[in-house]
Formats: C-alpha cells, structure tokens, sequence
C-alpha cells in the first residue's frame, strides 16, 4: 500500500488537556491552526515527537518553553552547544530531524528566542507595533517568531498567567 514506506504516525491521544484526554467528544482541543498562529510548523512537530508514547499535559501556557526546548535541540544538532549526555544528543537530534520530516536545514538558522520576543513585544505599545516591525533589521524568520509571540501574549499569556 505505501510503496515510499510507513508514514509517521503520532497520535494525539497521548495529549491531555487538564486531566483529561484530548478528544473532540470531550470538547477540549487545542486545533492545529490555534497552534499555527502561537508556534512556527518545525516547533509543533518537535512538540509531537517528544515522548511520542506517554502522556503529556498540553497547555499553551507553555508555548515559549517549547519554542526554547526546539532552539535548545536545534543549537545541539549543528553542535553549536552541548547535551548532557549522548542519550539526549541521540534523542534530541532525532527529534529535530522529524521536526523538518528528516530535511533539516543545512546550517543552523538564525533565530531569535521566544522569550526575547515576549521582552520585546512588552515594550512596543500596540499602536506602534506595525511601525516597529517594519523599521526594524530583524530577518524574516524573526519577525514571523515575533508576530507569533505577539499573538501568544495577547491572546493566551494573559489567561493563564
């Protein structure tokens, strides 16, 4: 049937929201393009192939810490900085690599933090965020990073916190 091979399959069962698991009957998804607008596409894979067989509590409260977790990976796949041991290089690498479908990038990409972004956006007022973004000499890649940000913070940040 698949002549390329299996395709990879993550189940999002494995996902809980609260205490309870992940399921339309139950009402409590998160859809894929609420986290499309809080998360670039490499960092919600990343977020799928950790752990891929045990439960995890989904909360998007924590969607700068998965952004750090995938820069983190990222900067220990091109060596630019340590693992703690061969195991998490072996896992972490890995899962960067499912994270672009095993099509990473060939050098590592220039990235601004989301938590910088978070620090940034707190100091632009809303009227002067569109002039802000367009003057600044951030690359493309970091202001998309940013605008996510933005979103994140105005739209989830404040119930949770």
């Amino acid at each position: 049937v698949y002549e390329e091979g299996l395709p990879l399959v993550f189940f999002y069962e494995y996902f809980l929201m609260g205490k309870q698991k992940m399921a339309t009957r139950h009402g409590n998804i998160i859809p894929i393009s609420t986290l499309l607008k809080i998360l670039e596409r490499e960092v919600i894979l990343f977020i799928y192939t950790k752990r891929p067989r045990k439960q995890r509590n989904l909360n998007l409260l924590n969607a700068p810490n998965w952004t750090n977790e995938f820069d983190r990976a990222e900067r220990i796949y091109f060596g630019k900085i340590k693992a703690r041991n061969e195991k998490e290089k072996f896992v972490l690498s890995r899962n960067y690599k499912l994270a672009y479908l095993y099509n990473p990038p060939k050098t590592l990409p220039e990235r601004i933090s989301y938590s910088r972004c978070i620090k940034i956006i707190k100091n632009i007022p809303d009227n002067s965020w569109e002039s802000f973004i367009n003057k600044t000499k951030f690359n493309n890649k970091d202001k998309k990073r940013l605008e996510l940000a933005r979103y994140w913070l105005k739209n989830y940040s404040q119930k949770y916190i």
